[in-house]
């Protein structure tokens, strides 16, 4: 009984954690980087959100593309909100 319950407990775990990958966590990868933006700038913190600024002023268009295709693939991999 004691081994049932464990291998079910397990598989709850892994499920509850497969959820939580593929719907919870990339749907907040761009609300992530916003607020990682803002946090940056204000304290003046090295990080994805300077250098996603710092590559705007620049122009340095590989890392702008780059940053906005992790934030739209977190975004469009997340489930659709209504």
């Amino acid at each position: 009984m004691r081994r049932v319950l464990l291998g079910a407990l397990v598989l709850w775990i892994i499920t509850v954690a497969v959820f939580v990958l593929f719907f919870v966590a990339p749907h907040n990868v761009a609300r992530l980087l916003a607020g990682t933006v803002v946090v940056e700038e204000i304290f003046g913190l090295p990080g994805l959100g300077y250098l996603a600024v710092q590559s705007i002023t620049t122009q340095d268009l590989p890392v702008i593309i780059a940053i906005v295709t992790l934030a739209s693939a977190g975004t469009e991999t997340g489930p659709a909100k209504r």
